[in-house]
């Protein structure tokens, strides 16, 4: 009884997670496209990595715990350099608050 409900719940939460996925893949085809054959898997890899990280899925990862179901939590590992790709998104902010800081005083 209780999991029927997480399930109809997590179901409409996954759907939405799914089709965000599928829109950015479409969203990033021309990217995706001119990238590298050896890294295109890699690339497609982050873009869905990106889409699933823009909802807030805490919720869903509770209630896919309380299933037995795997943890979203450890899709970090398989994003391809997702170290680096954190420290160049550290580096922009970095950049982008100095100008900004920068254009404030002058």
């Amino acid at each position: 009884m209780v999991g029927e409900q997480l399930t109809e719940r997590d179901g409409s939460r996954a759907l939405r997670v799914e089709r965000a996925t599928r829109g950015m893949e479409e969203e990033f085809a021309a990217e995706l496209a001119r990238t590298s054959p050896q890294l295109r898997a890699s690339a497609l890899n982050l873009v869905q990595y990106l889409a699933v990280r823009r909802h807030d899925v805490r919720e869903l990862q509770s209630d896919l715990t309380q299933l037995g179901l795997s943890s979203l939590g450890r899709m970090e590992a398989h994003v391809t350099h997702a170290h680096g790709v954190w420290h160049l998104f550290v580096i922009a902010g970095s950049v982008t608050h100095y100008f900004a800081i920068l254009h404030y005083v002058l």
